[in-house]
């Protein structure tokens, strides 16, 4: 699957996809237009793709595809860098916390993170041990609203 995180204005991803136990390599982090803030996406990849295409098209919750974004996990920065999350549906959560991760790295990357690190060292050290996740990773900072690789 994969490993995205979220950390004080940075939200980080790795760059691997697998399919059929074949590694890939895989962008998972998309810009949602100018000034409009970025998603960071994990699961089934041509789902994820239509989930970040919803975004786009404004998050219409009444506009969310059940069966077809069903496995579809996402973490995203608005417009105005404020961090939610959603999973399996249109609902987006607000994180509170100081950081969030998801995909089949997330506990490594939730302890990375407990202990201080960034989310972009929280994603590198997940890859350490989660098959799923490569150590390739690209990050998008809210303050620069850019994407780049670490």
């Amino acid at each position: 699957m994969t490993t995205i995180a979220y950390r004080a204005g940075i939200l980080a991803a790795d760059t691997q996809m697998t399919d059929n136990h074949i590694r890939v390599p895989m962008r998972k982090l998309f810009l949602l237009g100018a000034g409009q803030g970025c998603v960071a996406i994990c699961g089934d990849v041509e789902k994820a793709i239509g989930v970040v295409a919803w975004i786009k098209a404004g998050a219409d919750p009444s506009q969310w595809k059940k069966k077809l974004y069903k496995g579809v996990a996402a973490i995203y920065l608005d417009k105005w860098g404020e961090p939610f999350w959603f999973d399996d549906g249109p609902n987006a959560v607000p994180i509170t916390g100081p950081y969030y991760a998801m995909g089949t790295g997330h506990t490594l990357a939730f302890g990375a993170m407990s202990t201080g690190l960034s989310a972009v060292d929280a994603v590198k050290f997940a890859s350490t041990l989660d098959i799923y996740t490569n150590n390739q990773i690209e990050y998008y900072n809210k303050q620069t609203g850019k994407i780049k690789k670490a």
